[in-house]
Protein backbone atom coordinates (compact mmCIF):
# COMPACT_ATOMS: atom_id res chain seq x y z
CA UNK A 1 0.00 0.00 0.00
CA UNK A 2 1.50 3.39 -0.94
CA UNK A 3 2.33 5.78 1.85
CA UNK A 4 0.40 9.05 1.98
CA UNK A 5 2.35 11.99 0.63
CA UNK A 6 1.51 14.04 3.73
CA UNK A 7 1.83 13.27 7.42
CA UNK A 8 -1.21 12.50 9.57
CA UNK A 9 -1.13 16.01 11.19
CA UNK A 10 -1.00 17.54 7.70
CA UNK A 11 -3.99 15.50 6.57
CA UNK A 12 -5.90 16.44 9.73
CA UNK A 13 -5.08 20.11 9.19
CA UNK A 14 -6.19 19.94 5.58
CA UNK A 15 -9.45 18.26 6.58
CA UNK A 16 -10.29 20.40 9.61
CA UNK A 17 -9.18 23.77 8.33
CA UNK A 18 -9.72 23.35 4.60
CA UNK A 19 -6.13 24.27 3.86
CA UNK A 20 -2.82 22.74 3.13
CA UNK A 21 -0.75 22.01 6.20
CA UNK A 22 1.97 24.51 7.00
CA UNK A 23 5.18 24.05 5.14
CA UNK A 24 8.00 22.50 7.11
CA UNK A 25 9.77 25.29 8.93
CA UNK A 26 12.73 25.26 6.58
CA UNK A 27 13.20 29.03 6.87
CA UNK A 28 13.48 28.86 10.63
CA UNK A 29 16.42 30.95 11.85
CA UNK A 30 17.57 29.09 14.98
CA UNK A 31 19.76 26.07 15.67
CA UNK A 32 17.74 24.00 18.10
CA UNK A 33 20.36 21.47 19.18
CA UNK A 34 18.10 18.58 18.16
CA UNK A 35 15.18 19.83 20.26
CA UNK A 36 11.62 20.54 19.14
CA UNK A 37 10.77 24.19 18.51
CA UNK A 38 7.82 26.24 19.73
CA UNK A 39 6.71 29.48 18.16
CA UNK A 40 4.01 31.82 19.39
CA UNK A 41 1.52 33.05 16.83
CA UNK A 42 -0.11 36.42 17.51
CA UNK A 43 -2.50 38.71 15.68
CA UNK A 44 -2.86 42.45 16.36
CA UNK A 45 -6.31 41.90 17.91
CA UNK A 46 -5.16 39.17 20.34
CA UNK A 47 -5.26 39.81 24.08
CA UNK A 48 -1.74 40.26 25.34
CA UNK A 49 -2.63 38.85 28.78
CA UNK A 50 -2.03 35.36 27.43
CA UNK A 51 1.65 36.16 27.00
CA UNK A 52 2.19 35.61 30.73
CA UNK A 53 1.70 31.86 30.14
CA UNK A 54 4.90 31.82 28.09
CA UNK A 55 6.85 31.84 31.33
CA UNK A 56 6.27 28.07 31.25
CA UNK A 57 9.00 27.87 28.61
CA UNK A 58 11.49 29.09 31.22
CA UNK A 59 10.94 26.11 33.52
CA UNK A 60 14.18 24.08 33.49
CA UNK A 61 12.39 20.82 32.66
CA UNK A 62 10.85 22.46 29.58
CA UNK A 63 13.72 24.70 28.53
CA UNK A 64 16.11 21.74 28.45
CA UNK A 65 14.05 19.90 25.83
CA UNK A 66 11.96 22.46 23.95
CA UNK A 67 13.10 25.73 22.41
CA UNK A 68 10.84 28.80 22.41
CA UNK A 69 12.26 30.29 19.26
CA UNK A 70 10.14 33.39 19.03
CA UNK A 71 6.89 35.07 18.14
CA UNK A 72 5.41 35.63 14.72
CA UNK A 73 2.85 38.28 13.99
CA UNK A 74 0.31 37.35 11.34
CA UNK A 75 -2.08 39.81 9.72
CA UNK A 76 -0.36 43.09 10.34
CA UNK A 77 3.35 43.89 10.47
CA UNK A 78 2.51 47.47 11.50
CA UNK A 79 1.62 46.13 14.96
CA UNK A 80 5.15 44.86 15.60
CA UNK A 81 6.26 47.77 17.85
CA UNK A 82 3.20 47.17 20.06
CA UNK A 83 3.94 43.43 20.17
CA UNK A 84 7.53 44.11 21.26
CA UNK A 85 6.19 46.36 24.05
CA UNK A 86 3.80 43.60 25.15
CA UNK A 87 6.59 41.01 25.24
CA UNK A 88 8.71 43.33 27.40
CA UNK A 89 5.75 44.05 29.72
CA UNK A 90 5.35 40.32 30.40
CA UNK A 91 9.11 39.66 30.65
CA UNK A 92 8.97 37.31 27.67
CA UNK A 93 12.42 36.94 26.20
CA UNK A 94 11.70 35.89 22.63
CA UNK A 95 12.47 37.54 19.32
CA UNK A 96 9.84 38.58 16.83
CA UNK A 97 10.48 36.28 13.89
CA UNK A 98 10.16 37.20 10.24
CA UNK A 99 9.39 34.05 8.26
CA UNK A 100 8.74 33.61 4.57
CA UNK A 101 5.28 34.87 3.61
CA UNK A 102 4.08 31.40 2.58
CA UNK A 103 5.09 29.90 5.95
CA UNK A 104 3.60 32.79 7.90
CA UNK A 105 0.34 32.65 5.93
CA UNK A 106 -0.09 28.90 6.34
CA UNK A 107 0.58 29.14 10.08
CA UNK A 108 -1.91 32.00 10.25
CA UNK A 109 -4.55 29.87 8.54
CA UNK A 110 -3.89 26.95 10.86
CA UNK A 111 -4.23 29.07 14.01
CA UNK A 112 -7.13 31.29 12.92
CA UNK A 113 -9.74 31.54 15.66
CA UNK A 114 -7.49 30.26 18.45
CA UNK A 115 -6.31 33.60 19.79
CA UNK A 116 -2.62 33.57 20.66
CA UNK A 117 -1.41 30.06 19.87
CA UNK A 118 1.67 27.90 20.12
CA UNK A 119 2.83 25.84 17.16
CA UNK A 120 5.36 23.14 18.01
CA UNK A 121 7.60 21.68 15.34
CA UNK A 122 9.41 18.40 15.73
CA UNK A 123 13.14 17.97 15.32
CA UNK A 124 12.77 17.71 11.52
CA UNK A 125 10.83 21.00 11.69
CA UNK A 126 7.53 19.49 10.65
CA UNK A 127 4.46 20.79 12.47
CA UNK A 128 3.39 18.42 15.23
CA UNK A 129 1.09 20.36 17.57
CA UNK A 130 -1.05 23.49 17.59
CA UNK A 131 -2.61 24.71 20.82
CA UNK A 132 -4.07 27.96 22.09
CA UNK A 133 -2.42 29.70 24.99
CA UNK A 134 -4.23 28.86 28.24
CA UNK A 135 -7.24 30.87 29.39
CA UNK A 136 -7.48 29.61 33.00
CA UNK A 137 -5.35 28.18 35.83
CA UNK A 138 -6.48 24.66 34.88
CA UNK A 139 -5.59 25.38 31.25
CA UNK A 140 -2.16 26.61 32.34
CA UNK A 141 -1.53 23.30 34.13
CA UNK A 142 -2.51 21.32 31.02
CA UNK A 143 -0.39 23.64 28.85
CA UNK A 144 2.64 23.17 31.09
CA UNK A 145 2.12 19.38 31.26
CA UNK A 146 1.94 19.20 27.46
CA UNK A 147 5.14 21.22 27.03
CA UNK A 148 6.86 19.08 29.68
CA UNK A 149 5.89 15.89 27.84
CA UNK A 150 7.24 17.22 24.56
CA UNK A 151 10.46 18.39 26.23
CA UNK A 152 11.01 14.98 27.86
CA UNK A 153 11.20 13.17 24.52
CA UNK A 154 14.73 12.07 23.60
CA UNK A 155 16.75 14.41 21.42
CA UNK A 156 17.71 13.54 17.87
CA UNK A 157 21.17 14.59 16.76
Amino acid sequence: MPRPSRSVPALIAATMFGCDAPAALADFPADTGGRPVGIVVMRPADCDGNLASLAAFEAPRIRSGLVLAGVILVEGDSAEPRLRDQLRAYDVVAPVLHLAAATRDSIGTLTRGLGPAIVVYDRARNQMLVMPTPQSPRGLLAFTDTLTSIAARPRVR
